[in-house]
């Protein structure tokens, strides 16, 4: 399973980074929306976006990754209002995580995301199979 963390603050990012690589392997973090878009060029099994980037807006993270992989689930941390009526026939692969959150929510978060993934990724094999 691979996640990536996009958010603007570093200390959110490792603390995030810290949390999640207790459930997951594969974890990878961006600050920036540069790095976050060469990061989720590659298949992303778990997208966590802040919506409010430094240089940009976190929409244009959640499009890049969902273009290479469809199948990604968004966990989508904001302290602001939030505008996904871009996405909203893919709502049920995304979670919301309004800032400030605890421990226990983003734990919450993450088990929802991971369970949908999980589930597409089974759902994907069973297809690939019966071909």
């Amino acid at each position: 399973m691979r996640v990536v963390i996009v958010e603007d603050s570093l200390e959110l990012a490792k603390i995030l980074h810290s949390v999640i690589s207790m459930y997951v392997n594969d974890v990878t973090y961006a600050t920036e929306i540069e790095t976050a878009l060469d990061l989720v060029a590659a298949p992303t099994d778990i997208l966590v976006c802040d919506l409010s980037l430094g240089r940009g807006r976190g929409e244009c993270v959640i499009e890049a990754a969902l273009a290479a992989h469809r199948a990604t689930a968004v966990i989508v941390c904001s302290g602001g209002a939030l505008n996904l009526s871009a996405f909203k026939e893919r709502a049920s692969q995304f979670f919301l995580l309004p800032k400030p959150f605890s421990n226990h929510e983003l734990r919450w978060a993450l088990y929802r995301a991971r369970t949908f993934a999980e589930a597409t990724h089974t759902n994907q094999n069973r297809q690939s199979e019966s071909v």
